[in-house]
């Protein structure tokens, strides 16, 4: 008997001994940080598959780097974590985003604001022809005029002839000059000009050996050389766009379909995507011009915005700098110029309750006398309109512009100026009252 009770009282010691551990001392139950799961992703509205992602107890959702930017986001400043090497971001941590998430359907529901996606590009340039032929056969012309001039009874005073002949190889061009003139005294024959010159269509390059004109622009005059000749001639493509175009910047917060008016003109309509949107080479043909922008979302409500381009007249106004004062009346500044005008300072500006798409009257601050001659391309780096802080009404504006033709020895030209309380948008257009102590001569 006690031997049979012994080994059965061992046994249940055994046994129990593991299971009172376990109940005096429970094992600690970790929560895990992250649940893998597989949601269908909504981007602004806008389908983009599923996707892994990690969800946190919080409700946060950590989504990888790399999933991100295959639906055509960026680097996004948030805080990331790495899992098995592959860096994974926090959805909460993103600045302006909003998220949701349906349990039954495990769809992550994601907006983010139009800042945080990579800006988009419609360019209204038209686009080059693809059809132009530009030769590279070799080939020779010869053009000649003759002419004879007969006094009375048709009897003979003079006869002249001039001579062309040209040839060409690729890019290369031969071109000379000659004229014959005989009279009842003598006989003149002068060569003209006679040069070889090979035109770079890519880079619109052109060298010319021998004859040649030097031209200083529409503003100056030319002088006929001998010799070598290297320069940069826009003219060689007959496509180059040569005066400046304008633009303009908006933003969608969902897919959407916009639609440009320019003057109230439907001249386009495209799709883009969620995001920041500029509309670039707008054709500008002379005076002020309103651009319009139609939205509409996936939900069909329209938003309009709009943008004028401020032209008054043929000349080319750039590199403008605007401001704001305190009663929200606007300061625009600007350089000037034209075929025949030197670059110039003006500004003009509007009182708030003005009308839409409207600026009061330019003012001409400083009127240049010469041109920059450098092809440094840069110009008026530092130009800049501001608001004067002690009183946030008074505006100051700073630009270039050259009292004489020059390389790199130009003015600065400083104004001043301030809405009046009356119907007039200048009170005397500058506080000093004398433009010239404003001018500085050197840099």
């Amino acid at each position: 008997m006690p031997t049979v009770v012994r080994p059965a009282s061992r046994k249940v010691v055994r046994v129990l001994l593991p299971l009172s551990f376990l109940f005096l001392f429970p094992p600690v139950l970790r929560a895990q940080p992250f649940e893998p799961i597989v949601v269908a992703v909504l981007l602004n509205g806008q389908p983009e598959g599923e996707v892994f992602a990690l969800r946190t107890p919080e409700g946060d959702f950590f989504l990888k780097a790399a999933d991100l930017r295959k639906m055509g986001l960026g680097d996004l400043p948030g805080e990331a974590i790495v899992l098995d090497g592959e860096p994974h971001l926090s959805l909460r941590s993103l600045k302006g985003a909003e998220f949701s998430f349906d349990e039954r359907t495990l769809a992550l529901s994601l907006t983010l604001p139009p800042e945080l996606f990579p800006p988009q590009t419609l360019d209204f340039l038209p686009p080059r022809r693809t059809d132009v032929y530009y030769p590279r056969d070799t080939s020779a012309f010869l053009n000649y005029g003759v002419g004879y001039t007969a006094g009375d009874s048709f009897s003979f005073r003079e006869r002249d002839a001039s001579l062309q002949l040209g040839g060409r190889h690729r890019e290369f061009l031969f071109l000379t000059d000659f004229s014959f003139t005989e009279t009842r005294e003598e006989e003149n024959f002068v060569r003209l000009q006679t040069s070889l010159s090979r035109d770079r269509r890519e880079t619109l390059e052109q060298t010319v050996l021998g004859d040649f004109f030097a031209d200083s622009g529409e503003l100056g005059a030319s002088l006929h050389l001998g010799g070598i000749s290297y320069s940069k001639v826009y003219r060689i493509d007959p496509y180059l766009q040569r005066y400046p175009l304008g633009g303009f910047a908006s933003a969608a917060k969902y897919p959407s379909e916009i639609e440009v008016y320019l003057d109230g003109t439907l001249i386009r309509k495209e799709r883009v995507g969620p995001g920041e949107f500029e509309l670039s080479n707008l054709s500008y043909y002379g005076g002020a011009r309103e651009v319009s922008v139609l939205i509409r979302d996936p939900f069909g409500t329209p938003f309009m915005q709009q943008d004028n381009v401020w032209a008054p007249d043929a000349d080319h106004r750039w590199l403008g700098s605007i401001a704001m004062d305190k009663n929200g009346n606007i300061g625009l500044g600007y350089s000037v110029s034209s075929a025949t005008t030197f670059p110039s300072i003006r500004y003009t500006g509007r009182l708030a309750g003005d009308a839409l798409g409207t600026m009061r009257e330019e003012k001409s601050a400083f009127v240049g006398g010469g041109s920059q001659t450098s092809t440094s391309n840069r110009w008026g780096d530092y130009s800049s309109m501001n608001v004067d802080p002690d009183d946030d009404m008074t505006f100051w504006y700073t630009q270039e512009y050259y009292a004489s033709t020059s390389s790199g020895n130009f003015s600065t030209g400083v104004v001043s100026f301030a809405f009046p309380a009356g119907p007039e948008i200048f009170a005397d257009g500058f506080e000093s009252g004398d433009v010239s102590a404003w001018s500085n001569s050197t840099p």
